[in-house]
């Protein structure tokens, strides 16, 4: 009988853990806020500012409205992070389908 649960509960841990992929990308994050903010999902109003970033050097700033866990912005430098991204498979309805988590500062220079 305890044999079944165990299954059972390695199955679920199974299922789960197949429900989401994760990838590590750069982001630059710029030396200033931005006011040009997408909406975030169905939830509330548009914010009125949130971070300038881009996945490359060569790509064009956009406005980037959802929390990245673990980081502490401070406006007046630039930054080069690592992040890994999260993405559900099937979020729950009130939920964002992808988070974000700091895995390390590569870079933070004072702005010029």
């Amino acid at each position: 009988m305890k044999s079944w649960r165990v299954i059972v509960i390695l199955l679920l841990l199974t299922l789960l853990a197949s429900c989401s992929s994760s990838e590590v990308r750069t982001f630059f994050v710029d030396n200033e806020l931005t006011t040009n903010c997408p909406q975030v999902g169905n939830f509330g109003p548009r914010p009125d500012i949130c971070l300038n970033v881009k996945f490359s050097q060569n790509d064009e700033w956009f406005g980037f409205s959802d929390e990245i866990k673990g980081f502490d912005y401070e406006p007046g430098y630039n930054y080069e992070l690592l992040v890994r991204a999260v993405t559900f498979s099937y979020p729950a309805p009130d939920a964002f389908g992808t988070t974000y988590q700091l895995v390390r500062v590569v870079k933070k220079e004072a702005a010029q």
